[in-house]
Order: C-alpha cells, then sequence, then structure tokens
C-alpha cells in the first residue's frame, strides 16, 4: 500500500511572547526564502489541537549565530486566510473543530510569514522557535495528568542557514501536511513532499523532538527519535527521500521530528527540521493504492530538454463503494497535474522542461489519494 507516492523524474543533464501558555501544538516547521543580499521571507507553519487554546495572531523568532555574536527577535503574523481544518472526517461525522464535543481530533494548519533582513553574514545563522504547549492526545511521551492548560512539554524548531558563502540559498519546504492518521495493522508510508527550488542535495534524519534549545521530549521508556511509534518492523526512514515507512501495532498518538539537511557541492548550507504527530487508530477500512507511471510500479523517468512528458497515475481502493479523491503538491511548479474520473481517478502529468531545468538532483512531486 502506499497511499503517497514520490515519483522522481530525473533530466540528465516580540510581538507575541514566546512563553504564552497553551496546550494546543500538533506539529511545526520554518522555511526562509532568499529575497536578495541578506533579506530573506521567513515563515513558519504550526499546526494546532482545535481541542486547544486559540493560535496567536503573530509569533515571535529568534535569530542567533554564534561565529558573528548576533542574536535579535522579530515577528511574523499570521497569514490572512490560514487557519483551515487539515483533517478529513467522513460526511457525516464532525471532529472537534466544528463540535467541541466530537472524540474525533481536528487539525488547523496556521501559516506566519515576514521579511527580516540578516545584519551580517555568517555560516551558522539559527532562526528558532518555541512555545508552550503539546496537545493532551499524545501518547508516547511523559504529559500533565490530568492535562491542564499550559501542563505539557513545550515545542522548539529551527531553520539553519550558511549565508556567508551562499547568500542565495532558500531553504527545503514542506508540501504535505505533517499529521499522519494511520490505520493499526496496516502498512503506511508517509512522504513530505519536499521541495529545494535550488535543487540542492537533501538528506533525512529522525533527530529528538524538542521543547527547548537544549532539551528533548521527555519519551516514555521504550519510545524515542528513531522509535516514535509502536511498529513491526520499526518504523524506517529513507535518507534519501524522506519516505516514513511503519506498520503499526498498538493504538496511539506519537511525535517525531525530521531533519532535512541540504547540501550544494559537498558542503552544508542550511537545514530544517519538521516535529509532526502520527495518530494510530483501529480502521475497519483498507488504505487506497496509487499506481506509478501509466499503471506501472516504475517511480521516476529521464526526459531530455524540450521534449514534452506526459503519463497517467491511477488510484485504487479493495473497498469497492467507496470514492477516492487525489491530488498533487505541485513540486515541479511548471508542470500540469490534471485528475478526472469518479470513484476511482486518474491524474495526468505533463512537463516539457526547459535547459534550465538540467540539474545533478532529481525533480520530484507526491501524489496523494484519499478515501
Amino acid at each position: 500500500m502506499r497511499n503517497g507516492m514520490k515519483l522522481l523524474l530525473l533530466t540528465f543533464i516580540a510581538l507575541f511572547s514566546t512563553s504564552v501558555s497553551a496546550t494546543h501544538l500538533v506539529g511545526a516547521d520554518i522555511s526562509y526564502t532568499s529575497l536578495g543580499g541578506n533579506v530573506y521571507r521567513v515563515e513558519l507553519t504550526f499546526y494546532r489541537d482545535c481541542q486547544g487554546s486559540p493560535a496567536p495572531l503573530g509569533v515571535g523568532i529568534e535569530f542567533r549565530s554564534a561565529s558573528c555574536s548576533q542574536y535579535f527577535t522579530d515577528t511574523l503574523l499570521q497569514v490572512v486566510g490560514t487557519g483551515n481544518e487539515i483533517t478529513y472526517p467522513c460526511p457525516t461525522q464532525a471532529t472537534s473543530c466544528t463540535d467541541p464535543n466530537s472524540t474525533l481530533p481536528g487539525i488547523q494548519q496556521y501559516r506566519y510569514s515576514g521579511i527580516v533582513t540578516l545584519p551580517a553574514r555568517c555560516v551558522d545563522w539559527v532562526f528558532s522557535w518555541s512555545y508552550c504547549c503539546r496537545n493532551c492526545d499524545i501518547t508516547t511521551m511523559y504529559t500533565a495528568q490530568p492535562c491542564v492548560e499550559g501542563a505539557n512539554p513545550g515545542m522548539y524548531v529551527a531553520a539553519n542557514l550558511n549565508n556567508f558563502f551562499y547568500d542565495d540559498n532558500n531553504s527545503p519546504t514542506f508540501t504535505n501536511n505533517p499529521i499522519a492518521f494511520v490505520c493499526l495493522g496496516q502498512d503506511f508510508t508517509f512522504n513530505h513532499g519536499v521541495i529545494d527550488v535550488d535543487g540542492d542535495s537533501l538528506v533525512y534524519t529522525l533527530v529528538n523532538p524538542l521543547r527547548s534549545l537544549t532539551d528533548s521530549i521527555p519519551f516514555i521508556p521504550g519510545y524515542s527519535a528513531t522509535n516514535p511509534i509502536t511498529s513491526n518492523p520499526p518504523l524506517t526512514i529513507d535518507v534519501n527521500n524522506g519516505d516514513l515507512n511503519m506498520f503499526p501495532t498498538q493504538q496511539e498518538v506519537g511525535v517525531l521530528s525530521v531533519l532535512v539537511t541540504e547540501y550544494r557541492d559537498g558542503a552544508v548550507i542550511g537545514s530544517v527540521v519538521r516535529d509532526m504527530a502520527i495518530y494510530v487508530r483501529p480502521c475497519s477500512n483498507e488504505l487506497p493504492t496509487i499506481s506509478g507511471i501509466n499503471g506501472s510500479l516504475l517511480r521516476d523517468t529521464t526526459v531530455c530538454p524540450g521534449t514534452n512528458l506526459c503519463f497517467d497515475i491511477y488510484a485504487g481502493d479493495n473497498d469497492t463503494a467507496q470514492v477516492l479523491s487525489m491530488q498533487w503538491n505541485q513540486g515541479i511548479p511548471a508542470a500540469s497535474f490534471n485528475v478526472a474520473g469518479s470513484p476511482r481517478p486518474v491524474g495526468t502529468f505533463c512537463w516539457t522542461p526547459t535547459a534550465a531545468d538540467i540539474r545533478t538532483t532529481p525533480h520530484t512531486f507526491t501524489v496523494t489519494v484519499f478515501d
């Protein structure tokens, strides 16, 4: 089963204090985009449990460099129109986002953005955000009993930048939501849909979820950064594409963090961390399936500049009465992806790369099917 496919296309060639108490954090990550010189657009995406405290209107980000003896803070403001729910209940059900009495978890995505000018070029810039507190659903770490406002461990995420040698670098960005709802006793593969517009080489690693700059969350014995949920075989991460592979064997809610490190010409030039949650729940449902190129198992191909490449991707499901939907993460902006058909949709991908698209790292996108 694959509910998220990563397909490789290879060309040849403080306004608000960070100490405010809350109990709503489910996941977060920071990214940055170069606007020229030392100017960057910095964005924080964070995921809120609807049963917890309201989302802030602004977030305080810390900027520091040890080598340059620099430290300052700036505020990112909430992007208008964010705060949408990202969970997908059945049409006859409601999550906690719309029904306070619902037992189904509801998660909202909030984005914050701001333009920041760094005062110096340094090899070790760190952009970080910390906030309190993680939500009450987590079962793999020690939580307050009973779980009350402001009592759970907090969350700390960061992004690193070397703008001393690479002043035009853009960080990797995550395009798939980090909240994974997984069926107990079924194979599951999750992909983050990471895009790096510079074509840098990326390496994925599981690291400790943090509650502060120097302190990880308090895992319950048996759980760890590399063993975040009960799975047989154990959960693994593909260092090359970030796929999380698991076969969960216990109903629980786990926490994990993924470090994405980017390399250019063999040198580390930056990194981002994503903190995320995995909800393992009993299901009477079989997960949908997705094909490779033109219905095959093939997940990668090559194409020459100026050549039009088109192929189809097919959705399937052993639950014959269910209606499926399909979407992609727009991982290749110049390409098109059109979905047609019901209840088993077909996605058609088309792209004509140019000479500017030639690079040594593959162009990638992900497709996800929902039942």
